[in-house]
C-alpha cells in the first residue's frame, strides 16, 4: 500500500510542477533573437548525443581511423543526405555502409 501512495504522490508532484511551468510559459514572450537562438538547441543536443558514439571506440578513446565503422557510416550518411535530401536514402545508406564496414569490408582493409 505504501508503494502505491508513494507512486501516486510522485505522479502528483511531477504533474503539478510541469503544469505550473506550462501555464507560466504561456505568459512569457520571447524576443526574436531568443527564439532564433533556441531554434538551434535540438541540433546541438542531437550532435552532443551522436558525436561521442561516432568518434569513440570501445575503449572510450578518440577513434578517427578508417577502421571505425560508425565514422565511415556517418560520413556516408552526411554525403547522401546532402546529395539526395531524403531521410529514407540517408538511413539506408548509413545503415548499409555501417553493416558493410563492420562485418563485410573490415577483412579487406
Amino acid at each position: 500500500m505504501f508503494e502505491v501512495l508513494l507512486i501516486t504522490g510522485m505522479c502528483a508532484v511531477t504533474y503539478l510542477i510541469r503544469s505550473l511551468l506550462f501555464l507560466a510559459a504561456q505568459q512569457v514572450r520571447l524576443s526574436t533573437n531568443t527564439q532564433q537562438a533556441l531554434s538551434f538547441v535540438p541540433v546541438a543536443v542531437l550532435s552532443a548525443i551522436i558525436a561521442p558514439a561516432i568518434l569513440s571506440s570501445e575503449q572510450q578513446t578518440l577513434n578517427l581511423s578508417i577502421h571505425n565503422p560508425a565514422l565511415i557510416a556517418a560520413v556516408a550518411a552526411i554525403i547522401v543526405a546532402w546529395w539526395k535530401n531524403s531521410l529514407l536514402f540517408t538511413l539506408v545508406a548509413g545503415i548499409s555502409v555501417f553493416m558493410l564496414s563492420r562485418w563485410g569490408l573490415t577483412s579487406f582493409i
